[in-house]
């Protein structure tokens, strides 16, 4: 698949896997059920948005800085195939991306957005990576490899001066009609990246590609540094009130929220203080 088709992944993501997810939806009727193909869940409506947790590697940290502190997030993932002549997927070939959250939201690229005329990312870059399955079909174990990946999902930036923009001023007028002018510091040169390796996407007709653990090499700025991660669909709140605000219950009433969650029946869930999302418990395949 060419590059250029894949501009924005989270925009194209969630229509891509549409036919997708139809034709496997059509071999889990009945009571045989037969071994999908290899691929990741997504929503028809919000995409492949997955809780991933990520624990350091100890002692892979190389060069200054915080590369060893990274966060759970949110990180997306969404299944591209190339159509067969009769316009149906190609289910024998079947490419996965995956794009870090932290490639849209981080505050530095935010920053450079509203600098006139916004300073835009290397276009040499791309927030996501892509690799095949290196099979159609899950191994032995219930796995689906990714292991070749074709570059790294990476954002670069130069320095930002300091510069004013306008904004809405929210307290004057909730309706955002109201601005105001906003000055926004200087930033540093940014340079962002996740290279991926060993993705395995567990996958049976119960679970299919919901949980998915892979390696990564993760580096800010000169820092780098080596993780495990682990990622669950769909992305699911807890620990959060009404409103929004965290619960003040106790760490053990928040994990029950997602282990009573339907949504979740079949998996060994906690609820992350971090992200307030439900994550994986344990390794995949996290099962009760």
């Amino acid at each position: 698949m060419r590059k250029e088709t894949l501009v924005n992944i989270r925009t194209f993501a969630p229509k891509a896997a549409l036919p997708l997810l139809s034709v496997l939806g059509l071999g889990l009727v009945g009571c045989d059920q037969p071994t999908p193909h290899c691929n990741v869940t997504q929503s028809q409506i919000t995409g492949g948005n997955f809780a991933t947790t990520y624990e350091y590697v100890k002692g892979s940290k190389t060069g200054k800085g915080d590369c060893d502190k990274l966060a759970s997030e949110v990180v997306y993932f969404a299944s591209f195939y190339k159509p067969n002549s009769n316009n149906t997927p190609d289910l024998e070939h079947v490419t996965i991306g995956i794009e870090p959250a932290s490639l849209r939201d981080d505050p530095l690229i935010a920053n450079a957005g509203t600098a006139d005329p916004p300073i835009a990312p290397n276009a040499k870059d791309t927030p996501y990576a892509l690799g095949p399955f290196e099979t159609a079909k899950p191994d032995s174990h219930d796995f689906c490899t990714v292991s070749d990946f074709k570059s790294s999902a990476r954002v670069r930036l130069p320095a930002v001066p300091e510069h004013t923009y306008m904004a809405p001023d929210w307290a004057a007028d909730m309706s955002g009609a109201t601005m105001m002018e906003v000055t926004a510091p200087a930033a540093e040169a940014l340079d962002l990246e996740y290279t991926f390796n060993n993705v395995e996407v567990y996958l049976t007709p119960e679970s299919i590609g919901r949980q998915v653990a892979m390696d990564i090499t993760y580096s800010r700025n000169g820092c780098t540094a080596e993780y495990k991660a682990r990622a669950l669909f769909p992305e699911t709140p807890c620990g959060l009130d009404a409103m929004g605000a965290p619960e003040t219950n106790s760490q053990k009433d928040k994990d029950k929220e997602c282990l009573n969650n339907p949504v979740f029946a079949n998996d060994l869930v906690k609820c992350d203080p971090t992200i307030f999302k439900c994550v994986l418990a344990d390794d995949v395949p996290a099962l009760r």
